[in-house]
C-alpha cells in the first residue's frame, strides 16, 4: 500500500470515527420509546458509518470509487440528521 492510500484512509476515517462518537454518545440522551423515529435515524447511520469504516479498511483499491461511497456516506449522514430533528 502506497503512502496516498494510507493517507487517503486516514482521512476518510477520521471524520467517521468522530462521527461515530458524537451520535454515539447523543444517543444516549434519547428516550427510545418517546422518540423512536430520531433513535432508529441516528442508529441507521450509525451501522451505515461502521460499514464505511469497514469498507475504507478493508477495500484493497481506494481511489475514485471510494471518493463516492464517501461522497454518499456524506449525502446518507445529512439526511439521516434531518430526519432525526424533524
Amino acid at each position: 500500500m502506497t503512502t496516498v492510500q494510507r493517507d487517503m484512509r486516514t482521512l476518510a476515517a477520521v471524520p467517521l470515527s468522530v462521527y461515530l462518537v458524537v451520535v454515539g454518545v447523543s444517543l444516549w440522551f434519547f428516550n427510545p420509546v418517546s422518540q423512536q423515529n430520531q433513535f432508529a435515524a441516528l442508529l441507521a447511520s450509525e451501522l451505515f458509518t461502521i460499514a464505511m469504516l469497514f469498507y475504507v479498511y478493508l477495500h484493497e483499491n481506494f481511489d475514485r470509487l471510494a471518493a463516492l461511497w464517501f461522497g454518499a456516506w456524506w449525502f446518507a449522514i445529512c439526511v439521516m440528521l434531518s430526519l432525526a430533528f424533524l
